[in-house]
């Protein structure tokens, strides 16, 4: 996922870089859903790790 994540601000850059102005919006809204994929998994598994200490006390 953040190799992903890294790749889609690399495609922004050059967007950018080569002034395609609405191919950057496009890999912004892209960049966008990635990461809030990313951040839903981080916090699922921050509580599976937290619930599963909690039974292991």
């Amino acid at each position: 996922m953040i190799n992903l994540l890294r790749e889609v601000l690399n495609d922004i850059v050059i967007c950018i870089d080569t002034g395609d102005y609405p191919a950057v919006m496009r890999e912004t809204v892209c960049f966008t859903v990635l990461f809030e994929q990313f951040l839903r998994r981080a916090a699922s598994t921050s509580s599976t790790m937290r619930s599963k200490a909690s039974t292991a006390v």
